[in-house]
């Protein structure tokens, strides 16, 4: 059976006041969801107990009208209401309550570290307590601390019942009395939560400076199959989801991100948000605000790079992804990791709430996203999956626990795809050889690059090795038959030789081209060719001149010799 819880709340219901609705919703919904019994004790001394019969409900508002008619007289199943009477009297039917206790737990800042058994062993005593075997009654304050009459009384009624009471927390920092309720379930629900009882008995919680040992968390929520974000964003789930995340006790956190995914890629990202949004109708109001104007379309593995608080969920740094599934193995008992050391800036952090059937699309994403580190483990339900891992990574205890490194996910050299949910690869190993790489050497340490086992990587490597396959093939199809029967290497050479020398080395000359071409002749011989002309033509007209002085009746009759009416090259070239 899980834990009991009583929880002193501020309202007044006999008196018709209820000053915080919405943490009361809240205190009851988390509750009922881990099938605890819960008892509501009002300041007006009006107790009211919820068991797991108390049907569910969507808004506040009908939750408080079940109440007010349960207080009216009127029969509500699985509610029971006490009238007001003095603290002894409450305590004591508490106590007896279905058998009775067999050991309280208040809860309280500086109380021993339920998760500080990391450095000592857990009694073998201890780890055969389960919740079928104890019966716990776990009270702590709702929106208030408890007062030292309500302190008193409880301590009294435990000692007439001989029960011990002890004090134990999840940190210093204060938290909101739901998320307690939803981390106390989810270690429950994996059988740990009475051996970090057993294993936490006085040990302190640490004091941190500054916020350094808190990792950047991002929080990613996977709708189901068939749901669409624009009804989503309109359930309690998503309001609780957005509390759980970014709020506080006595604040908002910053370094914190929360995305809810479809299966059709439609993704809404919240960070920082400024709005008011504890009250449940402010929430609806913000995550309608928000869905307007940011919807947008992406897919998982871009989402996981999706920036928190300026630093890069990528291959630059560390990345851890957690896949959250509620079927899974729980995670690993907190008592045995090591908390971060202090001082040390804790690696980014993506917990992914899916059910087990997205189990090859988270894995896929992950290793496009250059995830270092990558482990699947339950946190509990998805309702309280965001709440547990919020207060594990106050405390600097989330990214220590995620600590699988799988060979697949070390090396952010190789090259994946993105995968939509439609088309992650399928489990079966692939043996089909892949084609010679043309990247260098990775650097990486790991034994990814090296190793022979088949991981998603080279699942999604062999898928891209069929997609390049069939296209060689395409690509072969279309060559002629004579070419696809040369298969050797010396034909393919001879024949690319030939053809280099058909192109340089041409088979018949140009028409154009002369086959008698004179050879040109320098100036220096033109110049000695022009001297003889120049000689000739001087010793022709000398031989002419004493001709014609020796016959002159023949100069007069004008008849000429032919070599005297020729003009020489000397003329012609004045």
């Amino acid at each position: 059976m899980a834990p009991a819880w009583l929880v002193v709340c501020r309202d007044s219901p006999g008196r018709g006041r209820w000053i915080r609705p919405d943490a009361l919703s809240r205190i009851s919904r988390a509750a009922l969801e881990a099938r605890s019994t819960l008892f509501l004790l009002f300041e007006d001394r009006i107790l009211i107990c919820l068991q797991p019969g108390f049907s569910t409900w969507r808004r506040q508002e009908e939750l408080l009208q079940r109440l007010e008619r349960l207080i009216a007289g009127e029969a509500v199943t699985g509610a029971v209401l006490s009238p007001a009477q003095s603290l002894a009297r409450h305590m004591d039917e508490i106590l007896t309550h279905d058998g009775g206790f067999q050991q309280i737990l208040r809860f309280q800042e500086g109380g021993d570290f339920l998760f500080g058994g990391a450095s000592k062993a857990i009694p073998d005593s201890c780890l055969k307590f389960s919740s079928k075997s104890c019966r716990t009654l776990c009270v702590i304050g709702g929106v208030r601390d408890m007062h030292p009459s309500e302190v008193k009384a409880l301590e009294n009624a435990a000692a007439h019942f001989n029960l011990s009471t002890r004090i134990v927390s999840f940190g210093n920092k204060p938290e909101l009395t739901s998320k307690y309720m939803k981390a106390v379930a989810a270690m429950d629900a994996a059988q740990c939560f009475e051996a970090a009882v057993c294993g936490c008995e006085g040990k302190v919680c640490p004091v941190h400076k500054d916020e350094s040992h808190q990792a950047p968390l991002h929080i990613v929520y996977a709708l189901e199959k068939g749901v669409n974000l624009a009804d989503f964003i309109s359930e309690p789930l998503a309001v609780s989801m957005l509390v759980d995340t970014f709020m506080s006790s006595h604040g908002k956190l910053s370094h914190a991100r929360l995305t809810f995914i479809s299966k059709k890629n439609e993704v809404l990202s919240l960070e920082k948000p400024c709005a008011k949004f504890l009250r449940e109708e402010n929430a609806l109001s913000f995550l309608q605000e928000q869905y307007k104007i940011f919807a947008q379309q992406a897919s998982l593995d871009k989402v996981l790079r999706y920036r928190v608080r300026g630093i890069s969920f990528g291959p630059q740094r560390e990345f851890r992804i957690l896949h959250a599934d509620e079927t899974a193995l729980p995670l690993a008992p907190l008592q045995a990791r090591v908390v971060v050391t202090p001082g040390k800036v804790a690696p980014p952090v993506a917990v992914v709430l899916a059910s087990a059937a997205d189990a090859a699309w988270v894995r896929a994403a992950a290793a496009v996203a250059s995830a270092t580190v990558y482990e699947r483990a339950s946190l509990g339900t998805c309702s309280g999956a965001a709440a547990y891992a919020s207060i594990l990574n106050h405390e600097g205890l989330l990214a220590a626990a995620i600590s699988r490194a799988h060979a697949g996910f070390a090396c952010p050299t190789r090259k994946v795809t993105s995968l939509s949910p439609e088309k992650c690869p399928a489990p079966p190993h692939l043996t089909i050889p892949s084609p010679s790489s043309t990247r260098s050497p990775s650097m990486c340490s790991s034994t990814c690059s090296e190793t022979t086992e088949t991981t998603d990587l080279d699942v999604l490597g062999s898928l891209n090795t069929i997609d390049e396959g069939l296209e060689f093939q395409g690509a072969a199809a279309e060559e002629t038959p004579e070419k696809k029967n040369k298969t050797s290497c010396v034909d393919l050479d001879e024949e690319q030789e030939s053809e280099l020398q058909e192109q340089v080395v041409p088979s018949t000359p140009p028409k154009r081209q002369s086959q008698n071409k004179e050879k040109k002749k320098s100036w220096v011989e033109l110049d000695e060719e022009w001297e003889l002309e120049l000689q000739e033509c001087e010793a022709r007209s000398t031989t002419a001149k004493t001709d014609s002085e020796a016959r002159p009746g023949e100069a007069a009759s004008g008849d000429q010799p032919a070599s005297s009416k020729k003009k020489s090259f000397a003329d012609l070239f004045k």
